[in-house]
């Protein structure tokens, strides 16, 4: 099983039962271009010797093989959310491509509320096939609660006068919050 690199791939073959010192290479040689991941088996033909002295079975050698994905690495971002009354989710980005490949990431395990425990955030698919997710594709994040700012209106009265109703403006509220 080979892991995909970017590039066409086929195994390698070794010649073994030589005699004395003697050195010989076998050309392998696999109909079309096998460069991405496959759960599809591959053949790889055993086609030539380098050594005059030797010969290749009748019935030409084998060999069946698999490109599988590469893993990536995964970066997690925005892992501390303020509360603004939606649905929120850190952000996901993949890292350990091939040469100019690109690949985006699926994050599930979106919440809204703020909370004073850790949600679950889970990195579920990504957009090429050649690669595959890190065995513990998860990462916890909070929201936080959003800040809110209350000022008192000025209110005054003369000593022995009835408290005036106290009154107050906020800023902050997110949505139809009260």
């Amino acid at each position: 099983e080979l892991t995909y690199n970017g590039t066409a791939q086929k195994p390698t073959a070794t010649v073994s039962n030589l005699e004395g010192s003697d050195a010989c290479t076998v050309t392998v040689t696999v109909e079309g271009d096998h460069t991405n991941a496959s759960t599809t088996a591959y053949t790889a033909t055993a086609t030539a010797l380098s050594n005059v002295n030797y010969k290749l079975p009748t019935t030409l050698p084998t060999h069946t093989f698999t490109i599988s994905q590469k893993e990536v690495t995964i970066s997690w971002n925005n892992t501390e959310l303020t509360y603004n009354g939606t649905a929120q989710k850190p952000t996901a980005t993949v890292s350990n491509l091939v040469g100019t490949d690109a690949c985006i990431v699926t994050v599930e395990g979106e919440q809204t509320n703020e909370s004073s425990y850790a949600y679950t955030a889970t990195a579920t698919e990504l957009s090429n096939a050649n690669y595959k997710l890190p065995t513990t594709p998860t990462q916890t994040f909070t929201i936080g609660k959003a800040a809110l700012t209350i000022t008192a209106d000025a209110k005054s009265k003369t000593y022995g006068d009835t408290d005036p109703a106290f009154t107050y403006t906020s800023s902050g509220l997110v949505g139809t919050d009260a």
